[in-house]
């Protein structure tokens, strides 16, 4: 039961005799005393279940067992193509702001160049009218959704 917390069913299956019954409670409920954790063993139900709540005290089996998702930081999901174009374009106009540049160039995955080629072409041509530059926007395959990289 170790590390194990919620609630446990255990099915003892065809187990007629009501002595047996009392004698496996007895022994569950002993067995438990024994445990730090606040545990609370319900008496056999008719049909031979038995239930048991365990507090958990350490961390859990799959806590244990994995690590956080270096890609989503365990958020189980990454940026999509327009978040992460979003991202670029305001790193670009910072960088153009801070220094005046004849050409920028951005390196990012192929959905978001994609997508910055095809849907974001006019705020891509808006900042290169406005700051007078160059804007090369540059699928990288082998790069990750949610990285990219500028280029002076």
């Amino acid at each position: 039961m170790r590390d194990i917390g919620g609630i446990v069913i255990i099915d003892f299956i065809d187990m007629i005799r009501e002595k047996h019954n009392l004698e496996i409670f007895d022994l569950l409920v002993n067995l438990f005393k024994k445990d730090r954790a606040k545990i609370n063993v319900l008496k056999m139900s008719e049909f031979g279940i038995v239930e048991i709540t365990r507090q958990r005290i350490r961390r859990g089996v799959k806590k244990v067992s994995y690590k956080d998702c270096p890609y989503c930081q365990g958020r189980g999901s990454v940026k999509s193509a327009v978040t992460m174009a979003i991202e670029v374009l305001r790193a670009i106009k910072k960088q153009i702001e801070k220094v005046r540049l004849k050409e920028v160039r951005s390196y990012v995955h192929p959905e978001v160049a994609n997508y910055m080629l095809n849907e974001d072409r006019p705020a891509i041509a808006k900042l290169e009218s406005l700051y007078k530059t160059r804007i090369v926007i540059i699928a990288e395959p082998e790069m990750h959704i949610e990285n990219f990289r500028i280029e002076k």
